[in-house]
This record gives structure tokens, sequence and C-alpha cells, in this order.
């Protein structure tokens, strides 16, 4: 078998599995495939990850009015938080 490279980052492995590779690249990872059986058990977790991720609930598109007050509330007392630390250390 020739010796084909596996994907070079999990980047690569999610975009074979989202069949975002190039063609040629997605041949070579088939390839690949074949004889790597570490590969191939990376690609049937990830796999069953997104189909476990397709089966959850949609999230809204646009976050409401409300998740933003609370996001700036927690930074805020994030803020004040490590304030208070700085100052009693």
């Amino acid at each position: 078998m020739t010796n084909l490279k596996a994907p070079a980052s999990c980047d690569d492995l999610v975009a074979y599995v989202d069949g975002e590779l190039p063609p040629g690249r997605a041949g070579d990872y088939r390839e690949h495939l074949k004889g790597c059986d570490r590969c191939r058990e990376r690609v049937v977790e990830e796999l069953q990850l997104s189909a476990q991720l397709a089966s959850l609930p949609g999230l809204p598109s646009r976050p409401g009015p409300l998740l933003w007050v609370i996001a700036v509330y927690l930074l805020l007392a994030a803020v004040v938080a490590f304030a208070l630390l700085e100052a009693l250390w």
C-alpha cells in the first residue's frame, strides 16, 4: 500500500466526515482509511458525535436581549471578583 499520510489535524478529519475535503484529498484519505484502524475508529467516533449533535434541539440563530444582559452581568461580576482578589493579595 502507498504510504498515505493521515489528516494533518482534527480539522482535516472533521472536514472528511463532513464531506468538505477537496475530492483528491478525500480520495487519498479513503485510501488511508483502508489500512489505518486508528483513523477508521476516529471517523466512526466523529460520525457518532455528528449524529448526536444533529439530534439536539436547535438553538436560536440570534441570542435575545436577555442573554446579552446576562452575559454583560457575568462579565462585570468576573471583573469585580478579580479586582477584589487582587486587592486582597
